[in-house]
């Protein structure tokens, strides 16, 4: 069975990968730099989620030379003109209780709060090459937290989901994951995978 090298320090974002991976029945072995424990930084120094994606994913594909997939992904939202965007883990600078105080803060008062979560995945493949796909999901921020699922932003991030508006955090793993902006670069990829395989 092929193996695929998941690179990411995020426990959230390696419990959700390998539920889609499940989810698709894809005939592959994910692995997860917590398998090799490996705690390695790996700076993100790129000027888009296209290019922060492919920093991880090619530096993991020349250390262990194991199909690699890397996603960057992060929050926009129009009023800060797409800010937090590829800042968005590190946006205060102090983890992400504060980088939501944040922005509840930067958006205090202010009615525009459209926003959108996207993602893009950067797969390695055996022979080196770098293949690219995108998901987005919109929505817009809430003026206060609510749920206890997800992780980052999902707290204040609204989406309309069977005609109810509710944070991401509020709903169950199964039905975010059938909505995100990572499920929707997924399908792109899987498609790719499956193609290819």
């Amino acid at each position: 069975m092929r193996q695929i090298l998941l690179c990411t320090k995020n426990k959230g974002k390696v419990k959700e990968f390998i539920e889609l991976f499940n989810l698709f029945n894809v005939d592959a072995e994910v692995i997860s730099l917590f398998d090799l424990k490996d705690d390695e930084e790996v700076e993100e120094n790129g000027n888009s989620f296209k290019e922060n994606a492919f920093l991880k994913a090619n530096h993991y594909f020349k250390k262990y030379h194991l199909p690699t997939i890397s996603d960057d992904s992060g929050l926009c939202i129009d009023y800060l003109n797409g800010a937090p965007g590829i800042n968005s883990a590190r946006f205060s600078g102090a983890g992400p209780k504060e980088n939501i105080k944040k922005v509840l803060r930067l958006l205090d008062g202010i009615t525009t709060r459209s926003a959108y979560f996207t993602c893009t995945i950067c797969y390695i493949d055996e022979d080196g090459q770098d293949h690219y796909f995108e998901g987005r999901v919109n929505g817009s921020i809430a003026t206060f937290e609510s749920g206890e699922n997800g992780f980052g932003y999902d707290p204040i991030f609204l989406v309309n989901h069977r005609g109810n508006v509710v944070s991401m955090a509020s709903l169950a793993e199964d039905e975010k994951n059938k909505i995100s902006h990572r499920y929707n670069a997924f399908i792109k990829f899987i498609e790719y995978l499956k193609a290819n395989l």
